[in-house]
């Protein structure tokens, strides 16, 4: 299954975002896979997913070279 989300972290605390990191990390491990579109640094930081710059040609950045931390 793939999802596709666009800025989940709108109407969630900190806590929520983390519950649904939670929850991401749990479908991802029964093979699904996610494409979000964020600003949040707490969703950008989760361990296994890749960051990709949509402003530079969808170049994949590390996320200390985000302008989210």
């Amino acid at each position: 299954m793939v999802y596709i989300l666009d800025e989940p972290e709108a109407a969630l605390s900190p806590s929520r975002q983390l519950s649904l990191l939670c929850f991401i990390d749990n479908l991802v491990k029964e093979g699904s896979r996610f494409i979000i579109a964020t600003h949040s640094p707490i969703l950008i930081s989760y361990i296994n997913g890749e960051i990709l710059n949509l402003n530079d040609k969808f170049k994949q950045i590390k996320y200390e070279d985000t302008k989210n931390i």
